[in-house]
């Protein structure tokens, strides 16, 4: 823990009563062993509100109608790390298998395709670029939505600049074609990022996004280290209920829902394994 979380009275008490707000109004959870690592994230929250301690923070944010500092805390507290093609065998198994295979069945029904927890934009507009070198949007109706809940992240996916570190698993050729160089950013060309709806939610906000527990195919990839098994469980249940027949999803590859015994049926394509709702 840092000095200046020290100085500001961080407790167990005090954790527990962040950490427990926090879950309640996101679904993010910290255990235990998280407790430095939120200290030393909130910590410059405290300072910019001029408070003199982490119990003063919980107060503030749980009885001010105070929109603004959730946003701020929700930025601080989660990890934006992201990049172009990452988990490429999912985007091949996609576009080579899954999108032809619904298209054989269903010619006339569009292809809903959502990337919940998206941060900054890298993966929904990885799966974009991947189908239309396919060539399927001149073919196929297909449409991607692309949420988080970190208001900023989907501020700079909508804008379409990304720093050199987001292509260290991107073709050169692919980001010479789809991007311009803009300074020390790269903007991504405007049919591509229109091809995809950026919103600002919660994937576990479930009246809120009933239409997109619809979709064909979901990804929720590396996020459930945010939430406890409890929430996680209730989250997979929610989606198995609410997606189609014949739908797909995807997590992220060192992730599983093997402990959860969800009615998901895992199903390996091509050497990738995701799971189906058959």
């Amino acid at each position: 823990m840092s000095t200046i979380s020290e100085s500001l009275g961080f407790t167990t008490s005090s954790f527990e009563l962040l950490r427990d707000l926090i879950q309640l109004k996101t679904g993010i959870y910290f255990d235990n062993g998280k407790a430095e690592y939120l200290a030393d994230k909130i910590a410059p929250r405290l300072i910019e509100n001029n408070l003199t301690s982490f119990l003063d923070y919980y107060y503030k944010l749980k009885y001010e109608d105070d929109s603004n500092e959730w946003k701020e805390l929700i930025n601080a507290i989660t990890i934006n790390e992201t990049y172009f093609y990452r988990e490429y065998p999912h985007l091949k198994v996609l576009v080579e298998r899954i999108i032809p295979d619904y298209f054989q069945k269903f010619p006339q029904i569009p292809l809903r395709i959502w990337s919940g927890a998206c941060s900054t934009g890298e993966e929904p507009l990885s799966i974009a670029i991947a189908i239309n070198e396919a060539g399927y949007f001149e073919k196929y109706p297909i449409k991607i939505f692309a949420t988080d809940l970190n208001p900023y992240s989907i501020e700079k996916a909508k804008q379409g600049l990304f720093r050199e570190r987001s292509f260290r698993a991107f073709p050169l050729e692919l980001r010479e074609k789809y991007f311009t160089k803009e300074g020390n950013l790269y903007k991504i060309k405007n049919d591509i990022l229109e091809k995809v709806d950026f919103s600002v939610k919660n994937i576990l906000d479930f009246n809120e996004l009933p239409f997109l527990y619809l979709s064909n195919i979901i990804f929720v990839k590396n996020v459930m280290i945010y939430f406890s098994d409890a929430v996680i469980k209730n989250f997979i249940d929610n989606l198995y209920s609410r997606m189609t027949n014949q739908s797909y999803l995807f997590i992220g590859i060192s992730e599983s829902l093997i402990k959860y015994h969800t009615k998901f049926e895992l199903t390996e394509i091509d050497g990738v394994f995701l799971y189906q709702k058959k």
